[in-house]
């Protein structure tokens, strides 16, 4: 059993792919985490597959891509204990992946804080550097990499599948506040941060990337849908994926053959 699964996903459009070399030089011995990486389109990168140990492609072709359809992916494909969802173009310093390991001694939500720079990616890539560039203005954060307890990531539906949650105004928080309503604290940690660079063509590919369903609105770059839940409560997703809802059933513990007998 892996103690963590990391899950980066893609839909044809990244132009770096620093963050697999990043995480496969992390404090904590390479076999007690695995890399999952799905790809929403049929791009194959060999740089992303010689090091991930889980190679997803979905081919999916409709126009507007759904990002969730691919996390829920990974979730599903996951075996670690603890899963992390984080942004597949980011940087992250060598003790990411033990700073995530210590925190689940309890059950929470754990959240890494992204920080931004409108900078390209530097030619002195060691994270010496990095830490020490200057970070410009703070920014609503909505690129938080995330972590919780696989078994909670399941039970609670994994991330919704509904089509208001299509293009770029997506991602795990969702499935986050969902956790934070049933009583799962979110805690932020305070020392250790992941890192991300400007796209290197941020004009004609962030236009892409920028797409949006007709049925998404955000509330600062956070799609609507998600905030109205976290406001009114809710614990599952409007639209669950099929092979969640299947392993989400199979995690109940049924205390008798008489109550088993209602479950079927």
């Amino acid at each position: 059993m892996k103690e963590l699964s990391i899950i980066m996903i893609d839909w044809g459009v990244r132009e770096r792919f620093h963050a697999v070399e990043w995480l496969s030089n992390q404090s904590v011995p390479r076999d007690q985490y695995e890399l999952i990486w799905v790809e929403l389109r049929d791009r194959v990168v060999p740089q992303v597959q010689a090091k991930v140990d889980h190679l997803i492609v979905m081919n999916n072709t409709e126009p507007l891509y759904h990002k969730h359809k691919a996390i829920n992916a990974g979730l599903a494909k996951s075996v670690g204990r603890v899963v992390t969802m984080c942004d597949s173009d980011a940087v992250f310093p060598p003790e990411f992946v033990e700073s995530v390991l210590d925190e689940f001694g309890e059950r929470k939500v754990l959240m890494h804080q992204e920080r931004r720079f409108l900078t390209s990616y530097p030619d002195d890539d060691s994270i010496e550097h990095i830490k020490q560039m200057h970070i410009p203005g703070a920014e609503p954060n909505t690129s938080a990499c995330t972590s919780m307890l696989r078994r909670d990531a399941i039970g609670f539906g994994g991330v919704d599948e509904h089509e208001c949650y299509r293009g770029i105004v997506a991602g795990q928080f969702e499935l986050v506040w969902r956790l934070v309503n049933s009583g799962v604290p979110e805690v932020w940690h305070e020392k250790v941060f992941i890192y991300h660079f400007q796209h290197p063509f941020a004009g004609d590919k962030l236009r892409t990337m920028d797409q949006r369903s007709p049925e998404s609105e955000d509330i600062e770059m956070h799609n609507r849908a998600g905030v109205e839940g976290f406001r009114e409560g809710r614990l599952l997703p409007l639209v669950e994926n099929e092979e969640i809802h299947r392993l989400r059933m199979e995690q109940r513990s049924i205390g008798s053959d008489f109550e088993r007998g209602f479950a079927i």
